[in-house]
C-alpha cells in the first residue's frame, strides 16, 4: 500500500474533524463509516495521526488510518464489517430509577395545593420562578425540601434532586438519583443558540426562563467539582461556563473548560463576579 504524507492524510480527513487536537495527539471526528458530518450531532470517533490509528465507539470499528484514507480516496468509506475492531465500546451509563415513579408528580401536586401557598410563594416571590416554569419543570415539595425532577435522555425513568428552602450546604439526592449527566438535553434540540452551563437545577430552570430565545441553559447533575461524563452533546456549540462565584465554582469551571474544548465546544468561562448586579 502506498504510504501517504501526514499533510495529505489530514487534508482527506479534515471534513470529519471536530475541535482541536489534544495534548496526546487525539483528534475527535465524525466517523467516516457510520456518521454524516452534516446530519450527526455528536462525533463518535477519534484519530491519532501520529500513531496512524482511528476508532469509533458508536460502531465499534477502527484500525489503520492508511486503510481508512485509501478507502475514502477511492470514493467510499470502508464497510464497517471490513474494518478490524480495535476497542470495546464503553459500558452503557447505569441509571437506577426511583422506586416510585409517581412521586415527582405527587410532590408537584403538593406544591400547587392551596395549603402550600407559602412554599409556592418562596419560589415565585423570592427565587423569581414563574408558575409556568414551575409547571414545565414539575417542581415540587416533598414535605421537607423542594424537588427538581431529572429525566436522563438515555432513560425512561425519572430521578430527583432536593433542595432546602433558602439554600443548603448539601444538596440531597434521593436514592436512585443516578449518574452525572448534562441536564436538560432537550433544551438543545431544534436550535443553535449559545449555551449557558450553570451550577445546579434551580439555576438552570431560572436561566431557561429568563433567557429563552437568547440562550439555552444546562447544568451538570454532579455539581461543579464533578463534570458530566458525556459532554459530546455540546460539540460545536458556543458554551459560556457560569458557575457560582466561589472557590468551588471557580475550580469547577477551570476543570470542565478543557474537557469542553476537547469535545469541540467553543467554550469560555464567564466570571460573573466582575459584573455589578443591582439588588
Amino acid at each position: 500500500m502506498k504510504r501517504r504524507a501526514p499533510s495529505q492524510i489530514q487534508a482527506i480527513l479534515s471534513p470529519f474533524f471536530v475541535g482541536a487536537v489534544s495534548d496526546d495527539g487525539e483528534q475527535r471526528m465524525f466517523c467516516p463509516v457510520c456518521e454524516d458530518p452534516d446530519d450527526s450531532r455528536s462525533p463518535s470517533a477519534s484519530v491519532n495521526l501520529g500513531k496512524g490509528e482511528w476508532n469509533c465507539l458508536k460502531g465499534n470499528h477502527g484500525g489503520s488510518v492508511l486503510t481508512l484514507v485509501s478507502s475514502l480516496r477511492g470514493g467510499s468509506a470502508p464497510a464497517a464489517s471490513a474494518v478490524p475492531k480495535k476497542t470495546t465500546p464503553k459500558a452503557p451509563i447505569k441509571h437506577k430509577p426511583m422506586e416510585n415513579q409517581d412521586r415527582p408528580q405527587q410532590w408537584h401536586d403538593n406544591l400547587m395545593h392551596p395549603g402550600s401557598a407559602e412554599r409556592l410563594a418562596y419560589l415565585t416571590d423570592v427565587r423569581g420562578f414563574t408558575i409556568e416554569s414551575i409547571k414545565r419543570w414539575l417542581l415540587g415539595w416533598d414535605g421537607q425540601r423542594y424537588t427538581f425532577p431529572v429525566r436522563p435522555s438515555f432513560s425512561p425513568y425519572i430521578n430527583t434532586r432536593r433542595y432546602l428552602p433558602g439554600g443548603s450546604p448539601k444538596t440531597l439526592n434521593l436514592p436512585g438519583h443516578g449518574t452525572n449527566i448534562l441536564y436538560p438535553l432537550e433544551a438543545l434540540r431544534g436550535n443553535t443558540l449559545p449555551v449557558l452551563l450553570v451550577e445546579g437545577e434551580p439555576d438552570v430552570v431560572l436561566a431557561n426562563q429568563v433567557l429563552a430565545g437568547e440562550f439555552v441553559a444546562l447544568t451538570g447533575t454532579g455539581g461543579a467539582p464533578n463534570p458530566p461524563k458525556d459532554l459530546t452533546p455540546l460539540s460545536g456549540r458556543e458554551v459560556f461556563i457560569v458557575y457560582d462565584a466561589d472557590d468551588a465554582g471557580r475550580a469547577g469551571a477551570e476543570k470542565i473548560l478543557p474537557l469542553l474544548l476537547a469535545v469541540g465546544a467553543n467554550a469560555r468561562i464567564l466570571d460573573i463576579a466582575r459584573f455589578e448586579i443591582a439588588e
